[in-house]
C-alpha cells in the first residue's frame, strides 16, 4: 500500500483519543481521569465514600470556588496577550535598558519586575523565555562590567536569576495564582492569601540576586567561597524571616525586628564590604539577639 495512511478508516488519524500529537495526555482529559479516580479511590473506605448527590455537589463547588481564579488569570492574560501583540514586550528591552542608565543593580529590578508581570497572565516558562530574549543579553553586557565576570560565567546565573522570579510570579500579587489556588481551598480572600504569600516568601526575593552577586551559592570558587557564601544566605534569610515573623526565640518588640530586617538585608544586599563582614552580620545579629532572649527567658523554678 502506497503512504502510511492507506490502510486507516475515514476519520482516523495519528493522534488517538486523549492523547496529544507528542504522545502525552491532554490536560483536560487528564484533569478528567484523575477526577473519576478520586472518586473511585474515595469509594474503597467507608468514611469517604461519597453518593450521587455529594459527587454532584463537590463538582458545583469546585466550580464557584476556581470561578475567581479563572476570571483572574484570564484578565492578566489579556494584559500580557496584548503586550505580545503589540510588540511592546520587544521594546520593554530598551526601556528597561534606557530606565538602568547602566547601573546593574537596578536592571536586575527591573527585569525583576518584568518577569513578575509577564508570569501574571502566562505559565512559567513562556514567561521565562519572553524575558530570557530581553534580559540576558543585558545582564551578560552590564554584568561583565559591574562584576568583572565574563559572558560565559555569567550566562548560567542570568537564566537562573530570570528562571527564579518567573517561579516566584505564581505567588505574587495581584495574580498569584498557587496563592488563589490555596485561597480557593482554605476559602478565604484570595488577594489577602496572595499578600501573605509575597510576605511569607519575601526572604526568597534576595536569592535570586545572590545567583549573580554570590557565584558561591552555585558551587563555584574555593570551599571556603561556598561555604561563605551559603552561610550569608542562610544568615539573611532566617533574619528576614524572623523580622517578618516577629518572632525568633521568642517574641519581639519592634526595635528587635527591625534591626533583624535591616540586619537581614544589608548581609543580602549590600557587596561593597568584604563577604567576611556581611557573614558577620548574617549570623552575628541573629545570634545576638536569639541569646538575648535566652537571658531574658523565665528559668523553670528547681523543686
Amino acid at each position: 500500500m502506497a503512504g502510511g495512511g492507506a490502510g486507516r478508516p475515514p476519520g482516523h488519524s495519528h493522534r488517538r483519543a486523549g492523547l496529544a500529537d507528542d504522545g502525552s495526555l491532554e490536560r483536560q482529559y487528564a484533569a478528567f481521569c484523575a477526577t473519576i479516580a478520586m472518586v473511585g479511590i474515595a469509594a474503597l473506605r467507608r468514611r469517604s465514600r461519597m453518593g450521587w448527590r455529594q459527587v454532584l455537589e463537590s463538582l458545583a463547588n469546585a466550580g464557584l470556588t476556581m470561578a475567581p481564579l479563572a476570571v483572574s488569570i484570564a484578565g492578566a492574560g489579556i494584559v500580557v496577550s496584548a503586550l505580545t501583540a503589540t510588540g511592546l514586550v520587544v521594546a520593554l528591552g530598551g526601556i528597561i535598558k534606557d530606565l538602568a542608565a547602566g547601573n546593574f543593580a537596578l536592571l536586575l529590578v527591573l527585569l525583576a519586575v518584568t518577569v513578575l508581570v509577564l508570569g501574571m497572565g502566562i505559565p512559567t516558562t513562556p514567561s521565562y523565555i519572553i524575558a530570557a530574549a530581553i534580559g540576558v543579553p543585558q545582564i551578560l553586557d552590564l554584568g561583565s562590567k559591574a562584576l568583572g565576570y565574563s559572558a560565559q560565567e555569567l550566562l548560567l546565573p542570568a537564566h537562573l536569576f530570570i528562571f527564579y522570579f518567573a517561579v516566584l510570579a505564581d505567588a505574587s500579587p495581584p495574580v498569584a495564582a498557587a496563592a488563589f489556588a490555596a485561597a480557593a481551598i482554605a476559602k478565604s480572600s484570595p488577594l489577602m492569601a496572595s499578600m501573605h504569600a509575597t510576605r511569607l516568601g519575601i526572604a526568597g526575593f534576595t536569592v535570586g540576586f545572590a545567583f549573580l552577586y554570590d557565584p558561591g551559592i552555585m558551587l563555584r570558587g574555593s570551599l571556603v567561597d561556598i561555604l561563605v557564601a551559603t552561610a550569608i544566605q542562610v544568615g539573611a534569610l532566617t533574619a528576614l524571616c524572623a523580622a517578618y515573623a516577629g518572632y525568633l526565640r521568642a517574641s519581639m518588640g519592634g526595635p528587635a525586628r527591625l534591626l533583624l530586617a535591616c540586619g537581614g538585608l544589608f548581609a543580602a544586599f549590600y557587596h561593597g564590604v568584604p563577604d567576611m563582614v556581611r557573614l558577620a552580620v548574617a549570623v552575628g545579629v541573629p545570634a545576638a539577639i536569639a541569646l538575648t532572649q535566652g537571658m531574658r527567658a523565665p528559668r523553670p523554678l528547681r523543686p
